[in-house]
């Protein structure tokens, strides 16, 4: 049987955030608050044998792309806008062999957003038109 590598989201967090930073404690609360209801949505479905280890560090992971946007109200000053985020988390989670986690970086993003929206905007998603 394969065995999964254990990883640590804390510490993948911080080799990109200043663990005594403002932003780093805005990331760690709401990556936790999802978590949360993630695995509390998981426990919903105990017959799909859901895989609780990497829901719970998907869920802390799943912002790590936010300091490479321009959003300085949570301390971010990077030069993408920060919708951006989502693939920006996954190019960086796919770099360190992340794979899986790194596809919900990338697909948290958009939900309710049109093709349309897109165009209209500018933004610019990997693999959204």
């Amino acid at each position: 049987m394969l065995q999964k590598a254990l990883i640590d989201p804390v510490e993948i967090l911080s080799n990109y955030y200043d663990p005594d930073s403002k932003l780093f404690n805005i990331l760690m609360l709401h990556g936790e608050h999802v978590a949360r209801k993630a695995l509390d949505a998981a426990s919903k479905v105990p017959h799909l044998k859901p895989d609780l280890k990497f829901i719970e560090d998907a869920a802390l992971l799943h912002d790590i792309g936010i300091f490479k946007t321009d959003a300085p109200n949570l301390g971010c000053f990077g030069e993408h806008p920060y919708i951006c985020h989502g693939y920006l988390g996954r190019m960086i989670l796919e770099d360190i062999g992340l794979l899986p986690h790194a596809l919900v970086c990338d697909r948290h993003i958009g939900v309710g957003i049109t093709k349309e929206d897109i165009v209209k905007t500018g933004f610019r998603f990997r693999h959204a038109i």
